[in-house]
């Protein structure tokens, strides 16, 4: 859904910016918490 498989076996230096980010929204649902995302998920503060 997130296409994060082709970079599951890369070292964070070898991966975009987006890529980042969406592998964090992916581990983000896979393990909930209380979060307020403010400016369009430009800051991310964790309750």
């Amino acid at each position: 859904m997130l296409g994060i498989l082709a970079i599951l076996q890369k070292y964070p230096s070898e991966v975009s910016g987006g890529q980042k980010q969406r592998s964090a929204v992916c581990a983000l649902v896979h393990e909930p918490a209380i979060i307020k995302f403010i400016k369009a998920a430009a800051m991310i503060l964790f309750l």
